[in-house]
């Protein structure tokens, strides 16, 4: 059976302690990516734009580099990936995402499977800064129509999404206007207008880095007030947003760069 053709991006930012991995767990799938489309945010402050290059060099036709004259942010950083997409399918990850060996294998068999969704996401492994890592969803999550899911808070699955590009491009790309939630909007555009199928299995590594937590905690803190408020028809966000507290602070990170460094 022919399975769909699936293109990979991944969007860099100064990260080239990690961009190497991205890269690489991208290139090793049991079913090869159609192509490879990194796409740099205009990286000073380190390698990553020679890391790149080095990557087409060694990886013609598969591995194809994007570099911006100037930072333009995450979305549109994104989107000028996705302009350039030539594959059926498109997964989006960021540099310091890691894709499983089997990651496009089990998205394509299951979208191949499943002919009236166009959209997969899966579990995901959540590393964090020491190292260790654990299942991101302790649950069965839906499939089908998960429009209400996802409208109720359901944040991340973009990182762990293949999805039609045809519908990504009807659903008119990342959402520029809203930086720290442009991933969300795609998915619940997308959600409107296919079914999804979920993969129990984690097919992906997704590293908490220090310059991802203000996102994290910012989007966790707001889509846990509007669920917590939905839940108990709270006439008041505040009084709900007062029961709620943050994540503690993490420590261990030089030892995390470390462990991580040494695993290849």
């Amino acid at each position: 059976m022919l399975l769909p053709r699936v293109s990979l991006i991944i969007t860099s930012y100064n990260q080239q302690g990690y961009l190497s991995e991205a890269i690489e767990s991208a290139i090793d799938q049991t079913v090869a990516a159609f192509e490879i489309i990194v796409a740099d945010d205009h990286s000073t402050m380190d390698g990553s734009i020679e890391a790149i290059r080095e990557y087409e060099a060694q990886y013609p036709g598969l591995v194809r580099g994007l570099f911006q004259e100037k930072n333009v942010g995450i979305p549109k950083n994104r989107n000028s990936a996705l302009q350039m997409v030539k594959g059926d399918y498109v997964a989006i990850l960021d540099g310091d995402d890691r894709l499983l060996p089997r990651f496009i294998e089990q998205h394509a068999a299951a979208l191949t499977a499943s002919p009236q969704a166009h959209v997969s996401y899966s579990n995901r492994y959540d590393v964090n800064q020491l190292g260790e890592r654990r299942p991101h969803d302790r649950n069965l999550q839906p499939s089908g129509d998960v429009l209400a899911y996802i409208a109720r808070g359901r944040k991340g699955i973009l990182r762990s999404m293949v999805a039609k590009y045809d519908l990504v491009k009807a659903a008119g790309f990342l959402d520029e206007n809203h930086y720290h939630y442009d991933g969300f909007i795609l998915t619940l555009r997308l959600a409107k207008l296919t079914p999804f199928v979920y993969l129990p299995d984690p097919l992906m590594e997704n590293v908490t880095t220090p310059e991802a937590l203000p996102e994290e905690f910012l989007f966790r803190k707001k889509s846990g007030v509007f669920r917590t408020c939905s839940r108990r028809s709270c006439a008041s966000p505040k009084s709900c947003r007062k029961k709620r507290s943050g994540p503690s602070a993490r420590t261990g990170w030089q030892k995390f760069r470390d462990s991580t460094s040494n695993r290849r």
